[in-house]
């Protein structure tokens, strides 16, 4: 009777001692990196818009929303142009990831990387541009280019656009043309939503 007891114990100290099966693989490994490169993104969107009400008072007057693309060149956008990840910012938070693409914007010479923020002050114009989801700026002439220490910018019913970098806001900015699409919608308010909501949905599929 004994052995059999020490059999029994050895054997649920064995199934004790085993490793858990491990369940990761390639998807796991990719959402994370994901939600890395969309936190990292997030980031240096709310990094890049306090920059801009430091460099330019009147970026931070009168919004209702921001457009935010802290890191646009020619590389990100891979072919003839420029190119860069941003975000849409209302009330403080990060509602929706945008992608800026095929864009001909002349800056200052020997500079090709900049931050770029338009401000939105007409929220019926913010709702056209977010029902859309994509756009071109500049040939449809809707959009005004801020200048360094202006205190009033012209009103085209569009958004007024910042470019600066570490620097400041850049002179001389000229727009080409410009697309801009919409590449996902954040669930509830904000970033944090967002996590919060992931987390949930993903524990009902379990």
């Amino acid at each position: 009777m004994k052995y059999f007891t020490v059999l029994a114990l050895a054997a649920a100290l064995a199934a004790c001692g085993q490793e858990p099966a491990d369940t990761s693989g390639p998807d796991s490994t990719a959402n994370s990196e994901e939600m890395t490169a969309q936190t990292d993104n997030s980031e240096k969107v709310m990094a890049a818009l306090e920059t801009c009400k430091t460099v330019e008072a009147n970026c931070g007057e009168g919004a209702v929303g921001y457009l935010v693309f802290p890191d646009v060149t020619s590389v990100a956008l891979g072919v003839g142009g420029q190119g860069g990840n941003g975000a849409l910012v209302e009330n403080g938070q990060i509602v929706s990831n945008w992608r800026m693409g095929e864009a001909t914007i002349g800056l200052q010479a020997g500079i090709d990387a900049a931050s770029y923020v338009f401000k939105f002050t007409d929220q019926a114009a913010l709702d056209k541009y977010k029902t859309d989801g994509e756009w071109s700026i500049g040939a449809e002439g809707d959009i005004t280019i801020a200048e360094a220490g202006a205190t009033a910018q012209g009103e085209t019913g569009g958004p007024t656009l910042y470019v600066f970098n570490s620097e400041g806001l850049m002179a001389d900015v000229s727009v080409g043309a410009m697309k801009v699409w919409r590449t996902d919608e954040i669930s509830g308010e904000g970033t944090d939503a967002m996590n919060e909501d992931g987390m949930a949905e993903d524990d009902s599929n379990m």
